[in-house]
């Protein structure tokens, strides 16, 4: 496993695992598979088993030649049309109005564009693939298993079980992330090494994301303290757009931080810990684009029953789902500072790797700490008007004080790996 692309592992067998977690989650309870939480959960998922194999296959075509690389070039651009459609289906989650034809004819040409996609990512591999059974394998799955609406009705328009249709829809994504890996590892004696990333100007970008995380709470907060003490009706507009552009905001410092941590996939340290911290970033940004669209209807939409029906079901934003993305936040980055503890303990550093480890669970209990201050805030225990403001204020420098803290954790990094880049242990002198 050595020899494969990190990255692509790793997005690969978090589409095994998510598909196999969906179908698991819908035989329990439907209504809970197409909750919002669980529907914002698979979202994010999506996002990071997407781009996480879009990466990877891009790391795996500069490691190949000829038509392998080629398949491997297909295979990412197919992934990161996949991305795209993950975004197209959570904006048609604000379509809640017009003409319900024209919908279903947006929605049923995005089905065909989603088949297409995915025909096209096993074409991809089917390329990479040497034995010649795998190559014919993985089109065929996915015409008859992600197959294009016409052909599926042909097929399976005589199954009336619900459960068996769920099946049918899901099990062919989990053969196909089998039969990619499998592709991929039957090229493994060919792949070339390729020159690692520079993981300290990875560990800055890193520190920088959250510096931006930071900068940005902080005049968000501000702005919105001055709207909320303006009391003008007038400023109302101003206050929803402000509430809109908070998640707006963190996602794109989600999305720097995780390009930043995918860079150091691609180094030899502690990989696979890095590419869980990838899967998680990227997991909060797909979960981040619903809160989006979830505010966005609340404030400027119709609020009738959705393409979805989630309106009549749940709320627009609960509890548990604005508990979700700071917590999935909260684990990528953790993974990323213990990362950092491992690198001062690899160099003999034991001092700074016991300081990064103080840090590191400083940051960790400050994130705790702000998420539960946050749940109480949201249930019933807080009555009076002074102390939801305490709190407020509570969980705004409970969190800008971690992500501080991470800021200046991810610098240290960028230093312990400029200091040593190949990271080989410190000589140590032993008298006679």
């Amino acid at each position: 496993m050595k020899r494969l692309p990190h990255a692509l592992v790793a997005g690969m067998v978090l589409e095994l695992l998510s598909s196999l977690v969906f179908l698991l989650v819908y035989l329990k309870s439907r209504d809970l598979a197409f909750g919002q939480t669980w529907t914002m959960v698979m979202n994010g998922i999506d996002v990071a088993a997407h781009v996480l194999a879009a990466a990877g296959a891009v790391q795996l075509a500069g490691s190949l030649t000829g038509r392998a690389a080629v398949g491997a070039k297909i295979a990412a651009a197919a992934q990161l049309a996949l991305v795209v459609m993950v975004g197209f289906w959570i904006g048609m989650q604000l379509w809640t109005s017009g003409d319900s034809a024209t919908v279903w004819k947006v929605v049923s040409a995005a089905r065909y564009v989603h088949a297409g996609l995915w025909l096209a990512f096993a074409v991809g591999f089917a390329l990479v693939a040497r034995p010649v059974g795998l190559a014919i394998a993985l089109p065929v799955v996915a015409v008859f298993g992600v197959p294009l609406p016409v052909v599926g009705r042909l097929l399976y328009s005589g199954i009336h079980s619900e459960t068996a249709s769920i099946a049918i829809e899901t099990v062919p994504y989990i053969v196909l992330s089998v039969l990619a890996l499998e592709a991929t590892w039957s090229r493994r004696m060919e792949l070339v090494e390729r020159p690692a990333a520079d993981a300290a100007d990875a560990f800055t970008r890193a520190g920088k994301a959250l510096w931006l995380r930071v900068i940005a709470a902080l005049s968000l907060a501000g702005l919105t303290f001055l709207v909320g003490m303006s009391r003008s009706a007038d400023l109302i507009g101003l206050l929803r757009a402000v509430m809109l552009l908070a998640p707006i905001v963190d996602a794109i410092a989600l999305a720097l931080f995780a390009r930043a941590v995918i860079a150091l996939v691609r180094t030899p340290l502690a990989p696979w810990l890095l590419s869980a911290a990838a899967a998680f970033a990227l997991a909060a940004i797909g979960m981040v684009a619903g809160r989006i669209a979830q505010l966005y209807d609340l404030f400027y939409g119709h609020h009738s029953e959705g393409l979805y029906g989630m309106a009549a079901r749940e709320p627009v934003l609960d509890g548990l789902s604005t508990q979700v993305v700071p917590l999935v936040a909260a684990t990528a980055i953790t993974l990323v500072l213990v990362v950092i503890g491992r690198i001062a303990r690899d160099r003999n550093l034991e001092d700074v790797r016991e300081n990064i480890v103080i840090r590191t669970g400083v940051f960790v209990a400050l994130m705790l700490g702000a998420m539960l201050m946050t749940h109480f805030l949201g249930g019933s225990t807080v009555g009076e008007a002074g102390v939801a403001v305490f709190m407020l204020f509570a969980i705004a420098g409970a969190t800008l004080y971690a992500l501080t803290i991470a800021a200046k954790l991810c610098a240290q990094g960028a230093e312990l790996v400029a200091l040593d880049p190949v990271g080989l242990p410190a000589a140590k002198v032993v008298s006679s």
